[in-house]
């Protein structure tokens, strides 16, 4: 059933060295110039939404464990 499959454009070693390197001059300019905030989590060496996860429940619970209040609005972008 060689119809229903569809081909997988494959990137060469050249382009993805490049953009790798592209990539990596342009978060090292971002970085000395004092950007990514140290709170940003997307696209930063180190971090993910896991991390950002992490540290709002972190956070969350340690509003809650000094009786304050806490409100979370979350929103979904499709």
């Amino acid at each position: 059933m060689p119809k229903n499959y569809r081909p997988i454009s494959l990137t060469s070693v050249a382009e993805t060295l490049m953009e790798r390197e592209i990539a990596n001059t342009l978060y090292e300019h971002l970085s000395c110039n004092g950007l990514p905030s140290s709170v940003q989590h997307g696209f930063v060496k180190g971090k993910s939404t896991c991390t950002n996860l992490l540290e709002c429940v972190n956070d969350w619970t340690l509003i809650l464990q000094d009786k304050s209040c806490v409100t979370v609005a979350l929103c979904r972008f499709q």
